[in-house]
């Protein structure tokens, strides 16, 4: 699926808006989130950076879906 550069970094700020408030476990959100996709704090600049570096934006989508299913893992009964 091929995503407009220029809606990257709303994309970006929606996913880190997603995460810090549905992923409880900090050792998903601190260990891979923060770790390998966004900073904490990131700034109106740090959303920006998706639109021009493919490899900031390749490393935060790998980070979302790692988070996710790890989160998803986590509650399997």
């Amino acid at each position: 699926m091929y995503i407009n550069k220029k809606s990257r970094s709303k994309l970006g700020k929606q996913m880190d808006d997603y995460l810090r408030e549905n992923i409880q476990n900090e050792g998903i959100f601190w260990g891979v989130w923060a770790a390998m996709g966004m900073p904490d704090g990131a700034t109106e600049d740090d959303y920006k950076d998706l639109e021009e570096g493919d490899e900031f934006w390749t490393d935060c989508l790998e980070a979302f879906m790692r988070c996710v299913l790890f989160d998803a893992k986590n509650h399997e009964d």
